[in-house]
């Protein structure tokens, strides 16, 4: 009788102990599995960053290049109105001379 409920004992415990290792196996398939997806979330991440950090380096050279470009055309504009406001004024000079040769050859005309 003593051998049988020891029997039973060392079987609950044995039971038991089977849950626990049961359990435990579970539980470190599920640590896997959480740790691998960290990883693949961590390397999306890191390419996303790259990703970003490439698109922002393209947009800032896009953006000195188009500085660069609106500040040659601006220059140019600059010069040409220069070029315009220089021949304005020697037309102004200019106009009266013209206009009294012409008059002068009319009248002696």
């Amino acid at each position: 009788m003593l051998y049988a409920l020891r029997i039973k004992q060392v079987l609950f415990e044995l039971c038991y102990t089977g849950g626990k290792l049961a359990s435990l196996e579970e539980f470190r398939v599920q640590r896997d599995e959480l740790l691998n997806q960290t990883a693949q979330l961590e390397a999306t991440l890191q390419e996303q960053e790259q990703i970003h950090q490439s698109q922002i380096y393209d947009l800032e050279k896009k953006q000195v290049i188009d500085v660069d470009r609106y500040s040659s055309i601006m220059l140019v504009n600059l010069l040409i109105s220069s070029i315009s406001l220089q021949s304005l004024a020697t037309m102004r000079k200019t106009k009266p001379v013209a206009m009294k040769e012409a008059l002068v050859s009319q009248v002696q005309g």
